[in-house]
């Protein structure tokens, strides 16, 4: 609630009930702390889109337009960070997220479909992360 509130004020309070037996914490934060708290967050979110850029064989050029979409699309110092990252280019927060899955299925299905003539939009997979399967067995763990 308090990342939510120092989305649009400078200073919000947090609180926490029955912290230990009858004992309420609160405190105050200031959205300066919280940033300066945050500042190598801001940092890992920058590597990411370089990361993401890189592994999809794309620069700062190629991309014509950028959605931010999700719970911290709307926090001050993550936009600053993805904005910074894409070249100060200005980003759109106009869609939520079930809205933008809702769009990026509908597109696919339209590209699919014989009946719906539509441009075609390539579009590129970069899996960063490794899949593991594990299991165990009666002689111990094994993987894949």
């Amino acid at each position: 609630k308090v990342k939510k509130t120092l989305s649009v004020v400078d200073e919000a309070t947090g609180m926490a009930e029955c912290v230990v037996e009858d004992f309420d914490l609160t405190c105050d934060v200031k959205r300066s702390k919280f940033e300066e708290l945050c500042a190598p967050m801001a940092e890992r979110a920058k590597a990411t889109v370089a990361s993401a850029l890189a592994a999809a064989s794309v620069t700062n050029e190629d991309i014509a337009f950028v959605e931010i979409v999700g719970g911290c699309s709307r926090v001050p110092w993550l936009q600053r960070a993805v904005r910074e990252a894409f070249g100060g280019r200005d980003l759109s927060t106009t869609l939520n997220a079930d809205e933008a899955v809702a769009k990026g299925c509908a597109w696919q299905a339209a590209m699919l479909s014989p009946a719906v003539r539509l441009q075609q939009i390539p579009l590129k997979e970069a899996g960063t992360a490794p899949i593991v399967l594990e299991w165990q067995g009666s002689e111990g763990i094994a993987a894949a």
